[in-house]
């Protein structure tokens, strides 16, 4: 009789975690805050962070973290995620800054070996205006079965499909792909260094009940966490200020 695996992973991600020692995963989050806010950080007395890492297979020394604190009353809401590429650390904040900033890094290789999971870890990391990207390659573990929706969704739904190499030796992988609470039929261009193109979308549904896709993790800034972190007055407003000055760039 096979076992089930029991390995930790982040959701959303298809790749197994290994748990980092409460000291690793405080110093991976002090050194993502202090590159953010260019302050240093120690951990206060009675505050931990819970760590999961994944290894990207994509690069060299690349990887992901899911960042959670707690304290000793509570846990707090959400968590920070981080690229950890050649001894840098980069918050994701949405953006494709830091997933290319990381792939400069780490000297990503993308070919039509992994390049599907490239696509599934960069489309996690990735937010737009109208919140996460979601590859539909099947309903949500959670779904409810049996309804309407449900067969009207799922019949979109399906792996990543391998389209060969366009006119500049991109990969070309189609997939489905819930936006905006709208389901589509993408095509995404994927480069060597792992820069990434939606070369074409064509709409499927308007409207994706909840529940019927699994939706990425909110990725807050910096500064949601930076308060917790041995903030002083002087220290939070400036922190404010960059927080301020980000959301209008």
């Amino acid at each position: 009789m096979s076992r089930k695996s029991t390995s930790p992973k982040i959701p959303g991600l298809p790749f197994e975690a290994k748990r980092l020692r409460p000291a690793e995963a405080g110093d991976l989050l002090a050194r993502g805050l202090a590159a953010e806010t260019r302050f240093g950080y120690t951990m206060p007395e009675g505050l931990r962070v819970d760590g999961l890492a994944v290894d990207l297979p994509f690069g060299k020394s690349l990887r992901l973290a899911q960042l959670k604190l707690e304290d000793d009353r509570q846990a707090m809401a959400g968590a920070l995620y981080v690229l950890e590429a050649g001894g840098n650390v980069y918050v994701l904040d949405g953006s494709s800054t830091p997933i290319y900033a990381a792939n400069e890094r780490a000297a990503v290789e993308i070919a039509a070996s992994n390049a599907a999971t490239y696509l599934r870890y960069f489309t996690f990391a990735l937010r737009g205006q109208a919140g996460g990207f979601t590859l539909v390659e099947a309903l949500a573990p959670n779904a409810p079965r049996g309804s309407e929706d449900a067969e009207r969704i799922a019949q979109h739904a399906h792996s990543l499909t391998p389209k060969g190499c366009d006119v500049d030796g991109r990969q070309v992988l189609g997939g489905a792909v819930c936006y905006g609470g709208g389901l589509f039929e993408a095509d995404f261009a994927i480069d060597s260094e792992g820069i990434v193109e939606m070369v074409d979308d064509r709409p499927l549904e308007d409207d994706v009940p909840e529940g019927f896709v699994e939706m990425p993790p909110t990725l807050h800034p910096a500064s949601y966490f930076a308060a917790r972190l041995g903030s002083s007055p002087g220290r939070a407003l400036v922190e404010l200020m960059l927080e301020q000055v980000r959301l209008k760039n």
